[in-house]
């Protein structure tokens, strides 16, 4: 399978994650906390002779235990403060960006498709006469420079907001020429490229910079 995400938002503001300020560090932080809430912790036992010994243990065998999959505050830590991350930390630390992104981003949008349907709708869209410099893939093409490593099999990037609504004017040319299986994924794309004009106004509105399209591919 191939997983394909795509996120509005400019590029500069991701990599300001990475060693954020004390206001862009909170609100990262209170988006972590809400999204992955730890499990409750087992209830203490009201009675009993171990309640009142005391600290026996050097780690409490009443707190709750985390999944090892869930990300933990260090994570999160590490990661606003743009520190090294771990080869076995990758995939909770991206998590935690994929949430951020989610939440921060104006818009986006997700694509699953087999290996066949990935290289069809390449394909078809190639024969349908859409430039290389527009493919799909060049969503992801440039290098967005974050401290943190890609996931094993996942591709990170991002493109630039003049490149990303020039794709969306390529593939929505193109859309009726393709197969019947390519022309879903096209059409799904071409939406979120379109309504990048609009994120664009808001953005400006809201002082935030004009919205790029950041994006990873997982095969």
């Amino acid at each position: 399978m191939v997983e394909i995400r795509l996120y509005a938002i400019g590029i500069d503001e991701v990599r300001d994650w990475f060693g954020a300020g004390v206001e862009t560090a909170a609100t990262l932080r209170g988006i972590t906390a809400e999204r992955f809430r730890a499990p409750l912790a087992e209830l203490r036992p009201p009675s009993g002779m171990l309640s009142k010994l005391g600290p026996l243990f050097r780690h409490d065998p009443w707190a709750p235990r985390l999944p090892a999959d869930l990300p933990t505050p260090h994570d999160v830590e590490q990661l606003i403060s743009g520190r090294f991350v771990a080869p076995d930390r990758l995939a909770q630390s991206w998590a935690v960006v994929r949430a951020w992104l989610e939440e921060l981003s104006w818009g986006h949008v997700a694509l699953v498709l087999t290996d066949q349907e990935w290289r069809d709708l390449e394909f078809d869209l190639a024969r349908a006469g859409v430039p290389s410099q527009f493919a799909i893939s060049k969503l992801w093409g440039l290098d967005p420079a974050l401290p943190l490593r890609p996931e094993p099999g996942t591709e990170i990037g991002y493109t630039k907001h003049h490149h990303a609504v020039a794709t969306a004017d390529e593939l929505r040319t193109a859309a009726p020429r393709v197969g019947d299986s390519s022309r879903g994924p096209t059409t799904r794309v071409v939406g979120f490229l379109e309504a990048l004009a609009g994120w664009s106004a808001a953005a400006a509105a809201a002082g935030r910079p004009t919205p790029d399209v950041v994006g990873s591919c997982r095969a």
